[in-house]
């Protein structure tokens, strides 16, 4: 999401690469709120609802930017989709991080903490791969028929980072299905209450 949104503002509304990084903060700041806010939450109702309902905010957030076409604009367009992926994702970030070190001995956190790095670096690269390919292809396929004019151009971009997306949808309500039949424990079990008081 982050490598389309960032090729879509800068090739077809014209950013530059800092008035594109500036584009982001409002995302980035939502974040940081939401997983401030989710941290104190996770005491008194536990991983599961946050870990659940993040994945489908960020597929709706998706599903939303795989609307785009070459006349969105960021105000329009964007900012919208973009706060709601970043509500997901702080519903995500947190609960992850918890689970994946709840279990692990004071020995073990540093390793469990560590390869949970590791598999976050892995799905994004293999993400961006996969999707970037995606995008790459309606691209091309667009182009194939048309003269590739300026507006043409802008166009089959933009129905490529909106197929990309469109298939990332599907990828989180995986991620949703996953959580709901994973976690099932109780919502406030102790490693995780004790966790996330250490982690506020």
């Amino acid at each position: 999401m982050f490598f389309f949104l960032t090729q879509f503002v800068q090739n077809i509304l014209g950013f530059s690469p800092l008035v594109a990084g500036i584009a982001f903060l409002p995302m980035t700041a939502v974040i940081v709120l939401t997983t401030q806010v989710i941290s104190r939450l996770i005491g008194r109702f536990g991983l599961r609802p946050f870990v659940t309902i993040g994945p489908l905010l960020v597929a709706a957030g998706l599903f939303w930017l795989a609307q785009i076409n070459a006349n969105t604009s960021y105000l329009g367009g964007l900012v919208g989709p973009m706060l709601l992926l970043a509500l997901g994702l702080g519903n995500i970030f947190v609960p992850l991080t918890l689970m994946a070190v709840a279990g692990a001995g004071s020995q073990e956190s540093g390793l469990a903490s560590a390869l949970l790095n590791v598999g976050q670096q892995i799905g994004g690269s293999i993400g961006i791969a996969l999707l970037g390919t995606i995008a790459a292809t309606t691209t091309k396929n667009q182009l194939a028929t048309v003269a590739p004019t300026h507006a043409a151009v802008n166009q089959a971009l933009a129905a490529g980072y909106g197929s990309g997306c469109g298939v990332a949808v599907v990828i989180a309500l995986l991620g949703f299905v996953i959580a709901a039949v994973v976690f099932t424990g109780h919502p406030s079990s102790q490693p995780a209450h004790i966790a996330a008081e250490n982690a506020a």
